[in-house]
């Protein structure tokens, strides 16, 4: 059903700075927040803050992967966050960063990569008609929003 996550960090060559990737597994919408280190809190803080963006009841479960940076999701909001040891069960997250990798290099200074420029990539990525959609794109989807 719809409101199922997947969700990966990137970018992990630059030290600790990295990027959050979250897809609906069903529409293929994704959200891509810029994380300053891997702390499990500060990556949990910026990924709650893309919940908090969307309609009420819209995530209703996550699947990452089983890097210490999630430990945190299993001990705050186990209502909403679901842990995946797993890794064949995130697909599309791993595809997901494969396409964003075309528009932010991984050899990229982190530094250099503007909110802006973040945007700009994950709408493209959100307006890449898909296979699976029948050729739409996640933004004019069944389930977009």
């Amino acid at each position: 059903g719809f409101g199922h996550f997947e969700g990966t960090l990137t970018f992990k060559g630059y030290r600790n700075e990295n990027f959050a990737v979250i897809i609906e597994r069903l529409s293929r919408k994704t959200f891509i927040v810029k994380n300053d280190n891997k702390k499990s809190v500060s990556v949990m803080i910026n990924l709650l803050k893309i919940k908090n963006e969307m309609p009420n009841n819209f995530m209703k479960s996550i699947a990452f992967d089983n890097g210490g940076e999630f430990t945190q999701f299993g001990l705050t909001a186990t209502d909403i966050f679901l842990r995946s040891w797993c890794p064949y069960q995130k697909g599309q997250v791993e595809c997901t960063n494969a396409i964003l990798h075309k528009h932010i290099k991984k050899k990229s200074d982190f530094h250099s990569i503007s909110d802006s420029m973040l945007r700009i990539a994950t709408e493209k990525l959100n307006n890449l008609p898909r296979k699976c959609l029948n050729f739409l794109n996640p933004k004019l989807g069944l389930y977009s929003f």
